[in-house]
């Protein structure tokens, strides 16, 4: 099929902004009162920033070993997947380190955790309360 054959009707298409439809908040409220505050202190981790290195000796690891993880290590993980790098306006917009039309970021992370300092094993909803960035425990239901 020649794709640039198709015809798109974009002028009948309205997106919420386009019928000033209330901005969604910028973030989920978390499901508990409860929440951990995450370290931020990233330059106290040993992280190569050359990307040709890390590409070069990266690897798979079926292996593992019993060493947890350390709570400003799964902070990192988290901030480099939904970290927030600034806050456009009056917490108009926010800007991640990923990529989201208009900045609305519908995404939201959830993870589960076995061996991390201080977290108890479980399930987990990392959400940006700010100033300060959160882990909340939860529960999922299926």
């Amino acid at each position: 099929m020649d794709y640039s054959e198709l015809k798109y009707d974009v002028e009948e298409f309205e997106s919420d902004q386009d019928k000033k439809l209330p901005q969604p908040p910028l973030v989920k409220e978390s499901m508990r009162k409860e929440s951990i505050e995450l370290p931020k202190n990233f330059d106290a981790l040993q992280i190569c920033s050359n990307f040709l290195d890390i590409i070069n000796t990266r690897h798979s690891s079926r292996v593992y070993t019993q060493e947890p993880m350390s709570l400003l290590e799964l902070s990192y993980i988290l901030w480099t997947c939904q970290g927030v790098k600034q806050i456009r306006g009056k917490k108009y917009a926010t800007l991640r380190t990923v990529p989201s039309g208009g900045a609305r970021h519908d995404f939201e992370l959830y993870f589960v955790c076995q061996n991390v300092e201080g977290l108890d094993p479980g399930t987990y909803h990392y959400f940006l309360h700010f100033p300060a960035t959160k882990v909340a425990r939860t529960q999922i239901l299926y």
